[in-house]
């Protein structure tokens, strides 16, 4: 009687160790992070697969060039895919900022690893493809097969046709579009690092060269030069477009007006009396938003 009585009180304590170290594995199990669910398929394609609720919700908090993001757990993504131009060469900056207006602040979708990663942004549209379409970027020549491919190279067909962005004609190459804004409210100089100001300060700037963030709410032409202004009255801040400009693009004020735009160059009065820049080429004039 004693020996079972023995007996029975090791297997309870045995069974209370097995189960103390069952729950420790799964408390560390779930401390693993979550990888980001792989491109690769059965069959050693590159095919990107559908992605549980989970993965769409990575928040990103800063871009770094076109084709790089930064998500909230501080995670670098390299977008897969696409060729962008190298820092300080022609759309490369123009790239980076329309992947900031895109995706800065956007919950994404992530498909494969951080070297090679799709991103679809929370209206289901693919980043790249919206990159490509634009101008911004280009299919990468050694980009994997996909059930995505076909539908960036049409992108890149598009943009080529039109001559947007990269593909720019010699006569000048039509910027690349974003759709317009409907909040004026988040274009602000906190946009753009560095010193920049916003349009109610360009008339204390007068004779000097700064960078302006603004929303032109209007467009007017007149000779042939298309003005976009900050609001309806002649002294609200405005962007001069030159006649022989403006001709270079297909209605640059329709173009241009609710879009938040960064602009650079020197503050001078206009001939209606308000503070103008004029721009001598399209390179002083950015699409943030």
């Amino acid at each position: 009687m004693r020996r079972r009585r023995v007996l029975q009180g090791t297997g309870v304590v045995l069974l209370a160790l097995t189960v103390w170290v069952l729950v420790l594995v799964g408390v560390e199990v779930a401390r693993q992070p979550t990888p980001l669910p792989s491109l690769t398929s059965a069959s050693g394609g590159a095919t990107p697969t559908p992605q549980p609720e989970a993965a769409c919700a990575a928040l990103v908090t800063e871009v770094l060039a076109t084709d790089r993001l930064i998500l909230e757990e501080g995670q670098t993504v390299q977008l897969a895919a696409i060729e962008v131009p190298a820092p300080g060469q022609p759309f490369a900056e123009q790239g980076k900022q329309a992947a900031r207006a895109l995706a800065l602040g956007q919950s994404v979708c992530v498909e494969g690893d951080a070297q090679a990663a799709y991103v679809s942004l929370a209206d289901g549209q693919l980043l790249q493809t919206l990159l490509i379409a634009g101008g911004y970027a280009r299919v990468a020549e050694d980009a994997p097969e996909s059930d995505v491919l076909a539908t960036l190279r049409d992108a890149e067909t598009q943009a080529r046709a039109a001559n947007l962005g990269l593909w720019g004609t010699a006569n000048g190459a039509a910027l690349p579009t974003l759709p317009p804004t409907s909040e004026p409210v988040a274009c602000e100089p906190s946009l753009v690092p560095g010193e920049t100001i916003g349009p109610e300060e360009a008339a204390a700037s007068l004779g000097r060269t700064v960078s302006v963030v603004f929303f032109p709410a209007q467009a007017t032409t007149r000779n042939g030069a298309v003005t976009l202004q900050a609001g309806t009255s002649a002294e609200n801040f405005g962007v001069v477009i030159p006649a022989g400009l403006a001709s270079t693009v297909e209605d640059p004020g329709a173009r241009y007006v609710s879009r938040c735009l960064l602009v650079a160059g020197r503050v001078e009065r206009g001939a209606d009396g308000g503070p103008r820049i004029t721009l001598r080429s399209f390179d002083e004039l950015q699409v943030l938003r």
